[in-house]
Protein backbone atom coordinates (compact mmCIF):
# COMPACT_ATOMS: atom_id res chain seq x y z
CA UNK A 1 0.00 0.00 0.00
CA UNK A 2 1.14 3.69 -0.47
CA UNK A 3 1.73 3.97 3.67
CA UNK A 4 4.40 0.94 3.76
CA UNK A 5 5.64 2.71 0.09
CA UNK A 6 6.26 5.94 2.38
CA UNK A 7 6.42 4.50 5.90
CA UNK A 8 10.12 6.03 6.18
CA UNK A 9 9.24 9.36 5.41
CA UNK A 10 5.87 9.49 7.38
CA UNK A 11 7.83 8.41 10.38
CA UNK A 12 10.39 10.99 9.49
CA UNK A 13 7.84 14.11 9.55
CA UNK A 14 6.58 12.85 13.32
CA UNK A 15 9.92 13.53 14.22
CA UNK A 16 10.33 17.04 15.94
CA UNK A 17 13.43 19.46 14.93
CA UNK A 18 15.93 18.30 17.73
CA UNK A 19 14.99 14.24 16.74
CA UNK A 20 12.98 13.23 19.69
CA UNK A 21 9.33 11.78 19.27
CA UNK A 22 6.18 14.08 21.01
CA UNK A 23 6.52 17.15 19.17
CA UNK A 24 3.52 18.95 17.66
CA UNK A 25 4.10 17.08 14.45
CA UNK A 26 3.77 13.88 15.60
CA UNK A 27 -0.05 14.50 15.49
CA UNK A 28 0.36 13.90 12.17
CA UNK A 29 -2.32 11.53 10.76
CA UNK A 30 -1.52 9.99 7.42
CA UNK A 31 -4.92 8.18 5.55
CA UNK A 32 -4.44 7.03 2.58
CA UNK A 33 -7.39 5.42 -0.39
CA UNK A 34 -6.07 3.27 -2.97
CA UNK A 35 -7.51 3.94 -5.92
CA UNK A 36 -8.12 2.30 -9.31
CA UNK A 37 -9.29 3.54 -12.71
CA UNK A 38 -12.82 5.40 -13.03
CA UNK A 39 -14.04 8.35 -11.01
CA UNK A 40 -11.60 9.65 -8.20
CA UNK A 41 -12.87 12.41 -6.68
CA UNK A 42 -15.62 15.30 -7.50
CA UNK A 43 -16.49 18.19 -5.79
CA UNK A 44 -19.11 20.58 -7.40
CA UNK A 45 -16.28 22.95 -8.75
CA UNK A 46 -14.24 19.52 -10.15
CA UNK A 47 -14.26 16.40 -10.64
CA UNK A 48 -10.89 13.90 -11.18
CA UNK A 49 -11.13 10.54 -13.02
CA UNK A 50 -8.52 8.24 -13.84
CA UNK A 51 -7.37 5.05 -16.27
CA UNK A 52 -5.00 2.40 -16.04
CA UNK A 53 -1.82 3.37 -18.27
CA UNK A 54 0.83 1.00 -19.57
CA UNK A 55 3.88 0.94 -17.34
CA UNK A 56 4.16 -0.96 -13.87
CA UNK A 57 0.90 -2.84 -12.55
CA UNK A 58 -1.06 0.32 -11.35
CA UNK A 59 -0.07 2.75 -13.09
CA UNK A 60 -2.71 5.69 -13.89
CA UNK A 61 -3.28 8.68 -15.77
CA UNK A 62 -5.56 11.21 -14.60
CA UNK A 63 -8.46 13.67 -16.32
CA UNK A 64 -9.22 16.70 -14.16
CA UNK A 65 -12.24 18.60 -15.17
CA UNK A 66 -13.66 21.48 -13.79
CA UNK A 67 -16.46 23.99 -16.05
CA UNK A 68 -14.14 25.76 -18.07
CA UNK A 69 -11.07 23.72 -18.44
CA UNK A 70 -9.32 20.12 -18.75
CA UNK A 71 -6.14 18.71 -17.44
CA UNK A 72 -4.83 15.54 -18.42
CA UNK A 73 -1.59 14.03 -16.60
CA UNK A 74 -0.19 10.80 -18.50
CA UNK A 75 1.77 9.35 -15.94
CA UNK A 76 4.61 6.91 -17.13
CA UNK A 77 3.21 4.92 -19.52
CA UNK A 78 3.57 3.49 -23.14
CA UNK A 79 1.21 4.57 -25.97
CA UNK A 80 -2.33 2.99 -25.36
CA UNK A 81 -5.84 3.65 -26.12
CA UNK A 82 -7.28 4.62 -22.45
CA UNK A 83 -5.07 7.76 -22.57
CA UNK A 84 -5.98 9.08 -26.20
CA UNK A 85 -9.90 8.27 -24.83
CA UNK A 86 -9.11 9.47 -21.34
CA UNK A 87 -7.41 13.06 -23.23
CA UNK A 88 -9.74 13.24 -25.52
CA UNK A 89 -10.63 17.32 -26.71
CA UNK A 90 -9.03 18.18 -23.57
CA UNK A 91 -7.38 22.26 -23.14
CA UNK A 92 -3.74 20.30 -21.71
CA UNK A 93 -2.36 17.13 -22.13
CA UNK A 94 1.08 16.88 -19.54
CA UNK A 95 2.58 13.68 -21.12
CA UNK A 96 6.19 12.13 -20.23
CA UNK A 97 8.53 11.62 -23.33
CA UNK A 98 11.49 9.05 -23.89
CA UNK A 99 13.44 11.19 -25.86
CA UNK A 100 17.80 10.79 -25.39
CA UNK A 101 19.79 11.74 -28.20
CA UNK A 102 22.48 10.32 -25.85
CA UNK A 103 20.74 6.91 -26.84
CA UNK A 104 21.39 7.30 -30.17
CA UNK A 105 25.30 8.10 -30.05
CA UNK A 106 26.53 6.18 -26.93
CA UNK A 107 23.98 3.55 -26.92
CA UNK A 108 22.82 4.40 -23.35
CA UNK A 109 20.37 6.99 -22.02
CA UNK A 110 21.26 10.24 -20.53
CA UNK A 111 22.95 9.27 -16.99
CA UNK A 112 23.75 5.34 -17.71
CA UNK A 113 26.32 3.30 -18.79
CA UNK A 114 26.52 1.24 -22.35
CA UNK A 115 27.42 -2.07 -20.38
CA UNK A 116 24.20 -1.63 -18.12
CA UNK A 117 21.80 -1.22 -20.69
CA UNK A 118 20.35 -4.70 -22.14
CA UNK A 119 20.84 -4.58 -26.04
CA UNK A 120 16.92 -4.70 -26.49
CA UNK A 121 16.26 -1.80 -23.67
CA UNK A 122 14.77 0.48 -26.25
CA UNK A 123 12.08 -1.71 -27.00
CA UNK A 124 11.44 -2.85 -23.54
CA UNK A 125 10.69 0.63 -22.34
CA UNK A 126 7.86 1.35 -21.06
CA UNK A 127 7.53 5.34 -22.27
CA UNK A 128 6.40 7.09 -24.96
CA UNK A 129 8.78 8.48 -27.72
CA UNK A 130 8.52 12.19 -29.26
CA UNK A 131 6.52 11.17 -32.40
CA UNK A 132 4.04 8.88 -30.21
CA UNK A 133 3.21 11.81 -28.10
CA UNK A 134 2.67 13.66 -31.10
CA UNK A 135 0.51 11.37 -32.46
CA UNK A 136 -1.55 10.84 -29.29
CA UNK A 137 -1.88 14.54 -28.92
CA UNK A 138 -3.77 14.97 -32.09
CA UNK A 139 -5.64 11.70 -31.61
CA UNK A 140 -7.31 13.15 -28.79
CA UNK A 141 -7.51 16.90 -30.15
CA UNK A 142 -5.51 18.57 -27.25
CA UNK A 143 -5.01 22.25 -27.52
CA UNK A 144 -1.91 22.25 -25.98
CA UNK A 145 0.89 20.14 -24.82
CA UNK A 146 3.52 19.95 -21.87
CA UNK A 147 6.42 17.67 -22.08
CA UNK A 148 7.49 16.20 -18.90
CA UNK A 149 9.86 13.23 -17.43
CA UNK A 150 12.34 14.22 -19.62
CA UNK A 151 15.75 11.91 -19.92
CA UNK A 152 18.08 14.43 -21.85
CA UNK A 153 18.35 18.45 -21.38
CA UNK A 154 19.86 18.02 -25.02
CA UNK A 155 17.54 18.52 -27.76
CA UNK A 156 15.24 20.49 -26.69
CA UNK A 157 13.98 22.28 -30.38
CA UNK A 158 14.55 18.74 -32.11
CA UNK A 159 12.08 16.92 -29.50
CA UNK A 160 9.36 19.87 -30.47
CA UNK A 161 10.48 19.35 -33.67
CA UNK A 162 9.80 15.34 -33.55
CA UNK A 163 6.56 16.08 -31.71
CA UNK A 164 5.13 18.57 -34.16
CA UNK A 165 5.31 16.43 -37.20
CA UNK A 166 2.64 14.57 -35.83
CA UNK A 167 0.92 17.78 -33.61
CA UNK A 168 -0.24 20.87 -34.68
CA UNK A 169 -0.95 22.74 -31.18
CA UNK A 170 1.04 23.92 -28.70
CA UNK A 171 4.02 22.44 -27.86
CA UNK A 172 5.75 23.15 -24.06
CA UNK A 173 8.84 21.27 -22.96
CA UNK A 174 8.44 21.08 -19.11
CA UNK A 175 11.02 22.35 -16.84
CA UNK A 176 10.30 22.43 -12.81
CA UNK A 177 8.81 25.00 -11.98
CA UNK A 178 7.02 25.82 -15.07
CA UNK A 179 3.74 27.56 -14.98
CA UNK A 180 1.37 27.27 -17.47
CA UNK A 181 -1.38 29.91 -17.05
CA UNK A 182 -4.72 30.94 -19.42
CA UNK A 183 -6.57 33.35 -18.52
CA UNK A 184 -10.09 32.99 -17.79
CA UNK A 185 -12.90 31.86 -20.19
CA UNK A 186 -15.53 32.88 -17.27
CA UNK A 187 -16.18 33.79 -13.75
CA UNK A 188 -15.41 30.53 -12.98
CA UNK A 189 -11.92 30.60 -12.72
CA UNK A 190 -8.92 29.61 -14.63
CA UNK A 191 -6.09 27.12 -14.90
Amino acid sequence: SILEAFKIDIESRRMSRDGKQGAIISRLEVMAKEIDEGPVWQTPQWKVRAVRVDHLPGSLGYRIDTEDHSVVFSGDTRPCPALVELARGADLLIHEVFFSPEFESTGAPFGRHRRFVHPDWLHRVRHTKAYEVGKIASEAGVKKLVLTHLWSNEGEERLKKEVAAYFSGEIIVGHYLLSVYEKKRSSRGSI
